[in-house]
This record gives C-alpha cells, structure tokens and sequence, in this order.
C-alpha cells in the first residue's frame, strides 16, 4: 500500500530545544494511523508543519508523493487543538460560513451535522455548547469539501463515552469511504479500537511504526526471574530460542511466539536459577508506554 503522508528526517527547534528529530513517518493511504505520545512529545508540531501550520527546521514533507504542498494539501481536512468556531453563531451557520471560505457544497451541510450527531442542536449558540460539541462541530469544519485525508488531534477529547463511541463509528465508516485518517489521541484503548497502524513518539523522536497485527502479536509475554538475566539471555540467543525480549532489572520478559518449554530446559541445564515465571498479557497502553520507555 503507497504511503498517502510521508516525512524524510523531518527536524524542528524552537530556539534551543529540538521538538522533532529525524522523524520518518509514513501514513499509508486508506489507514487509519494512531499518533501517541505523551504531552509534548512532537505529535501536534509534526502535524503542524504537514499541514504548512509551521515551517521544518529541516526534512521534507510528501503528500502523495508530491513535495508541491500546497496543491496536495487541498485534499486535507483537519482539526489541530481547539476548533476556532464562531461561538455567537449557531453550529449551521458556522459551516455556511466555513463552506463558503473553503469552497465546500452548502448542500452537504445537513449531512455533516448528522454525521457528528449535531443536527438537533436547532438555533443554540455555539458559545453555549460543550467542549464534546465543540469538537464534534470541529470535526464537521474538517469534512467540508469532502477531503481525502484527515488530519485530526485530540478529536475525542471532551466527548462522553456515548459521544466517544458515535465518532468511533463515524471514523469507522469514513475509513470505509476510502479516507485516510492521521489521528492523535491520549485515550489509547480507544484509538487501538480503530488504528490500523500506530507512530510512537517520544521526545522528538519516532520510537516505532508498528501494525495492530503486531502489537497483538507482542502483547504475550512470559516473564522469568533468573539469577543472571545476562547469561540467561546469551544462552538462549545461542539456542536460536530468543528473538523479542525486554529486560526488567533482575527479569526477563519474553514475547510469544516461543518455544517455553526448550527456554526453561536450557537455563535450567546452564546453570541459571529461574525463580519464578509469570504469563503477561500487555495492554495496548502498556504496550505503548513500554516502548516510549525503552
């Protein structure tokens, strides 16, 4: 599948602070991409400078292939922060006004408030709105001109668990149209219910581009206490019997697949004590956090 995003060694500072750091993403048409990271970890500067919001220390961006930014980025919607609404305006006049800055179909104007669960909000104000409304209302500003990409961060923010899970199926099913959605949220148990890919970030740094498949794949892990965590492991890389590992002080967790039993008979007839082994199942956030940590 072609890459629909692509950054080269993409680098940003702010003075002395280096906010990115060769950062090579790759966001794949028709995906869905999971952007995690903590707080100031790179992911809205990233998304920033994809969309021309802000200019690369050095790297390059590409949008389908092209480095002609500025025609490719027509075909992005996007909601970066806060949405900026006009907040004495109904949620219908907001996309009357939007649609006509960006060109949109004033006819699509019904649908989109449907699709985000606002066509009931009649002549309510906008400053008299939550913050879940906000964001949805900001959703539907992203929509307008029907792009191929999404760029969205922190959509879900604000939302309550029904709200949550009206914009997964909305996603889901834009997903389903053929759109392409880069995504950021903190709520990792939500955002593994739709990504199809996840970019880790930290500090500035692309930690690893992993497939959901993979993560499942790594999620199982068996956990032995040795006496010499670094014997243990040299054995078992002899005995071609290790393949992903974490070390955890005085322990040695091991990513399924793996031969369990041959792993206990070759520490055991080598002299190195196990103590205890322990199953694992690893939670997405873990998971992530694990590798932000690593």
């Amino acid at each position: 599948m072609e890459n629909i995003i692509e950054t080269n060694n993409l680098c940003m500072s702010f003075g002395q602070k280096k906010a990115l750091d060769n950062v090579n993403l790759h966001v794949k048409k028709g995906e869905i991409y999971g952007f995690v990271g903590e707080n100031g970890a790179g992911k809205t500067t990233t998304m920033k400078i994809i969309l021309g919001l802000l200019e690369q220390t050095s790297g390059e961006v590409l949008i389908n292939g092209n480095t002609n930014l500025d025609s490719q980025r027509k075909s992005i919607g996007a909601l970066i922060e806060a949405p900026g609404l006009y907040l004495n305006k109904t949620a219908r006049d907001n996309l009357e006004l939007f649609t006509y800055l960006f060109g949109g179909d004033k006819e699509a104007i019904p649908s989109l408030l449907k699709k985000v669960g606002l066509d009931n909000t009649n002549n309510k104000k906008v400053g008299q709105f939550s913050l879940g409304m906000k964001q949805r209302l900001g959703i539907a500003v992203s929509l307008i001109g029907n792009p191929d990409i999404l760029i969205l961060d922190e959509p879900i923010n604000g939302l309550d668990p029904k709200g949550i899970l009206e914009m997964r199926n909305l996603f889901k099913s834009l997903k389903e149209e053929g759109k392409t959605i880069l995504i950021s949220s903190h709520i990792l148990t939500e955002l593994a219910k739709i990504a199809d890919r996840f970019g880790i970030i930290h500090n500035g740094v692309l930690v690893k581009e992993v497939s959901s498949e993979e993560i499942s794949t790594e999620q199982k892990a068996c956990i032995f206490k040795v006496s010499d965590v670094s014997k243990g492991i040299e054995i078992l890389k002899e005995a071609n019997i290790l393949n992903k590992y974490d070390v955890l002080d005085d322990k040695l967790r091991i990513y399924y697949p793996f031969d369990k039993k041959n792993t206990i008979k070759y520490l055991i007839n080598n002299d190195v004590l196990i103590e205890s082994i322990i199953d694992e199942h690893i939670d997405v956030e873990n998971y992530i956090v694990n590798k932000m940590e690593a």
